[in-house]
């Protein structure tokens, strides 16, 4: 077995926009991915087609996330990808889902204000309410004319609409979270009226993102994997922790090293949890989960770190909030999966907004609302990462470019040719 490394990080020999051209090259010569599709028509910003290889890669990789979840007792569940008005209006998508944007004044071209900067400025952390101040103090101008922008920020939403029937308004998922929270009453009689319980789903998700820059790691048709924990608010700090877990080294990166410009700390969950970075047993739990799929994955540690939600982007209602990144050759550092205790907001909701209970009760539990624990894993970033990371051209003249992707998650294991 051979031991996969990854290629050096873009800067090296090549800019980071020269060693992403070369990567979607490669991707798309060795028919890992095609697009923006369909490209016969001229293709469609944000929609890619798999090939032969990116398919077998993806499904590897979907096969690892079910493999870490379902030993880990998390069951696998399917739900519809569209869904009536009513559930995204209980979600909070309808009114609050949206981003940032920008527009030229010359050419009239929109961009996401906070990705724009973000790109720009890839170590500071810039507030929504200093958006127009850096624009105008750095003389930011449109990537596609070099024009001064319109000095106003408008909200777009990123919903896809359609129509069911005749006459019913209903949504493509921007997510698979809420669709998974939905059946609990199921859950809770499948599983005995017992918790704490998981589930995940494997699935497409939609976003009708204002202009998709970053190839296969921002689409408007994606696909997630997602898990949820409902639990019981007193069984998250009692939540049994595998010895193996509780040592295992985490690059954590906590606000407090964020606030004082200090690097990630490498840092078990026993000692995250006496320190009080971490608040209860439950939560570290999922994390170290998250964490364990990408370096179980082939993601070398050192190109990796948790980051934790600060005050301003955290969720009203997330008790936590943190990120799995990765340093990419091509983008920097770049979210791969978000890990949020979701409290009881969601299914307090959708209690409200469909007039159905949803609570639970046990022996020392008497019709309480349960707590969400979630896992959103994007798959394609997973995808675009192993490529990134692990495709090497530093021999390319003479023509020995490389792609040393970790053997477990290989397309093809074995090729046998004719002497």
């Amino acid at each position: 077995m051979t031991t996969a490394h990854p290629a050096p990080a873009a800067g090296a020999q090549v800019s980071a926009a020269d060693f992403l051209q070369e990567v979607v090259s490669f991707a798309q010569q060795k028919g890992f991915v095609w697009g923006p599709s369909p490209e016969v028509y001229g293709g469609l910003s944000g929609f890619y087609d798999y090939g032969p290889l990116g398919k077998l890669l993806k499904n590897n990789i979907e096969q690892k996330i079910r493999d870490t979840f379902q030993v880990n007792d998390f069951w696998e569940v399917e739900c519809p990808t569209v869904m009536p008005a009513k559930v995204w209006e209980a979600s909070g998508h309808l009114g609050n889902f949206t981003d940032p944007l920008i527009v030229c004044s010359k050419c009239k071209a929109h961009f996401r204000v906070d990705k724009l900067l973000e790109e720009l400025f890839p170590d500071k952390r810039i507030k929504p309410e200093q958006y127009l101040k850096v624009i105008e103090e750095e003389g930011i101008l449109c990537p596609s004319c070099q024009s001064d922008f319109l000095k106003e920020i408008k909200k777009h939403n990123l919903m896809m609409k359609t129509q069911v029937g005749l006459d019913t308004v209903a949504y493509n998922r921007p997510e698979t979270a809420t669709t998974t929270y939905l059946p609990f009453p199921r859950y809770f009689d499948f599983f005995r009226k017992k918790l704490p319980f998981g589930v995940f789903q494997i699935g497409k998700a939609y976003r009708n993102e204002i202009s998709p820059r970053m190839y296969i790691c921002r689409m408007r048709e994606f696909t997630q994997a997602e898990a949820q924990l409902f639990i019981f608010a007193d069984q998250k700090k009692q939540y049994e922790i595998l010895q193996k877990a509780l040592d295992d080294p985490l690059p954590l990166w906590s606000n407090k090293l964020q606030d004082d410009e200090a690097e990630p700390a490498p840092m078990t969950l026993r000692e995250a949890l006496a320190k009080g970075v971490l608040k209860n047993n439950a939560y570290a739990y999922t994390l170290w989960l998250t964490f364990s799929v990408y370096k179980n994955a082939g993601i070398p540690v050192d190109r990796m770190r948790l980051r934790q939600h600060g005050s301003d982007e955290k969720a009203f209602y997330a008790d936590d909030a943190w990120d799995v990144e990765v340093n990419l050759n091509s983008f920097g550092w770049t979210e791969m999966c978000g890990v949020h205790d979701r409290t009881t907001y969601d299914l307090t909701q959708h209690a409200k907004f469909s007039g159905k209970e949803l609570v639970a009760s046990d022996e020392t539990h008497k019709r309480e609302t349960p707590h969400v624990l979630e896992i959103a894993f994007g798959v394609d970033r997973l995808v675009f990462a192993l490529i990134d990371l692990f495709y090497n051209p530093q021999d390319v003249k003479e023509g020995k470019t490389t792609f040393h992707i970790p053997v477990g998650l290989a397309p093809i294991k074995i090729g046998v040719f004719p002497l």
